[in-house]
């Protein structure tokens, strides 16, 4: 069978306008402060975050814990409850990519340690 040259065009498909519009990248929440008072240890961040259950992932250095519970005290600020006493606590590891913490534009809180004032 011969192939057809003479189809008519069609044209391109249309974009719709949710297609044309850019994705908004997600910006990862900076730690701005770590502040301990056994058990409760209050996580500051630099813009709004939303958390959606127990970062379960993050670790109290030297005590080497993990959260418990979690409560979202302010837009920027949530306070996460260890089972333990973590006064030995020297700081707070982040792991990447935790779904538990997310930022308004889909981020996540940025992965690192940070030390944690008494």
């Amino acid at each position: 069978m011969a192939l057809r040259l003479n189809r008519a065009y069609k044209g391109r498909k249309k974009i719709t306008q949710n297609a044309r519009q850019a994705t908004i990248p997600g910006t990862f929440a900076l730690v701005t402060a770590v502040v301990e008072a056994t058990p409760v240890v209050t996580v500051t961040f630099d813009q709004p975050v939303i958390l959606n259950g127990v970062p379960t992932t993050w670790v109290a250095l030297t005590a080497n814990l993990s959260p418990v519970s979690a409560e979202q005290t302010g837009p920027n600020e949530i306070e996460l409850t260890f089972g333990a006493s973590v006064a030995a606590m020297t700081g707070l590891k982040i792991t990447p990519l935790d779904p538990a913490v997310r930022t308004r534009t889909g981020g996540f809180a940025s992965a690192s340690a940070f030390p944690v004032t008494p």
